[in-house]
């Protein structure tokens, strides 16, 4: 059984915005602004459902410091 899809949303939040409440890296009044339009907002919601494993494997890669980037001076 599928279920219906999110309606659009009419103000939707950032992915990178997402990401950093998934990842509790917000100041706790932003954070709870998106959760007050999460708990109101399917399609938000869905996105950020999609986006967490990622932030999770992301963070996780991080923290073991396989992650090698190089980064300029700039």
């Amino acid at each position: 059984m599928t279920m219906p899809a999110a309606h659009p949303c009419v103000t939707p939040i950032d992915d990178g915005v997402l990401v950093d409440y998934w990842l509790e890296v917000m100041a706790e009044a932003d954070a709870s602004a998106v959760e007050r339009h999460l708990l109101e907002c399917d399609s938000c919601g869905d996105r950020l459902r999609h986006l967490a494993p990622l932030a999770d494997g992301v963070r996780d890669v991080v923290r073991s410091g396989n992650l090698r980037v190089v980064v300029g001076e700039a």
